[in-house]
């Protein structure tokens, strides 16, 4: 399979190879917005990355390899558009910026090494993943710009969101709850007895039971309704020692439920934040909508589709 992988991207990038009459291939340009170009060679190398995480038979897919393709497109588009508007309005990629953006990113690995062998696995070198990243900075910087008006939602805004949205606030009943699990149903009929006879859950549980949470003497703590059928039959008891055994998956399980919290629709206050963040989303999305069709309308857009449909995938061997 990895063979075939190879091949797939081997046929794309040698579809457009720069010998011959195929020189003339790999310099036609794919997509135009105004003055920046894609041409076919960079086209199709970005197409292979993106297709590097499929399957041979998967990237042979029509949709999948179409998709594919138009994704390649609407990057580039937004990237040009991104570049196009910065120009225009005085806005920069300061290098600052874009240092301290790579620290937060080079933190999640343990060395610059360990980084650079991430990229490798995405079939990305260093300087093709750099490019991409200020890309990806540009178009963050101007969204920032393009968005800095967005006013926050007014009282009126956040109550019409709450109350035409109850699904979203509402929460499920909650159990407190602790358990003994063993391996067999003997066992577990042994230990219920001594239970009963007075024995402490907390030791029975830290001794005998099979589970990770036996450490912490049995406790599972809050858990949602609706999380496990057996918590589920314990909830029906109450607050109290479960009346009896309950099997699952895992094995016999004794239950005790320690609380009960009813769930409901919770209060406005208390979401009040969330609807906010979400809100002026929702109109940062409105306002990048708007924009990008404006931009669209302002630009020259081309887009050579015979080429685009000429390129395909082949799998040999």
């Amino acid at each position: 399979m990895f063979l075939k992988r190879i091949l797939i991207f081997t046929m794309i990038t040698g579809l457009l190879s720069c010998t011959g009459s195929n020189s003339k291939l790999a310099n036609r340009v794919v997509i135009k917005v105004d003055q920046l170009e894609l041409k076919a060679t960079e086209f199709s190398e970005k197409l292979a990355i993106k297709l590097k995480s499929f399957d041979a038979l998967t990237a042979k897919d029509v949709s999948v390899f179409n998709r594919a393709k138009n994704e390649v497109l609407d990057e580039f588009i937004l990237d040009a558009l991104a570049v196009k508007w910065s120009q225009e309005n005085g806005v920069q990629l300061k290098d600052s910026f874009v240092k301290e953006e790579f620290e937060k990113l080079r933190r999640a690995y343990p060395d610059e090494l360990s980084f650079k062998r991430a990229l490798s696995t995405e079939g990305l070198s260093f300087q093709v993943w750099q490019k991409k990243f200020r890309s990806t900075l540009l178009q963050k910087v101007v969204l920032n710009e393009i968005t800095s008006k967005v006013e926050k939602p007014t009282a009126e805004e956040i109550k019409s969101y709450y109350q035409k949205n109850p699904a979203e606030f509402r929460t499920k009943d909650q159990m407190k709850l602790r358990q003994i699990v063993l391996k067999t149903e003997n066992n577990a009929n042994r230990i219920f007895k001594e239970l009963k006879n007075g024995r402490k859950f907390g030791d029975l549980a830290k001794k005998f039971s099979i589970t990770p949470e036996a450490s912490e003497e049995g406790l599972v703590g809050w858990v949602e309704k609706g999380t496990s059928d057996v918590f589920d039959e314990a909830y029906k008891d109450g607050v109290k020692l479960n009346s009896k055994i309950l099997k699952s998956n895992f094995g016999f399980h004794i239950i005790e439920i320690l609380n009960i919290k009813k769930g409901g629709l919770v209060d406005l206050k208390s979401v009040e934040d969330i609807i906010v963040n979400k809100l002026i989303d929702q109109k940062k999305q409105k306002v990048f909508s708007d924009w990008l069709e404006a931009e669209l309308r302002k630009s020259r857009v081309f887009k050579d589709e015979g080429l685009i449909q000429s390129i395909y995938a082949e799998t040999k061997g």
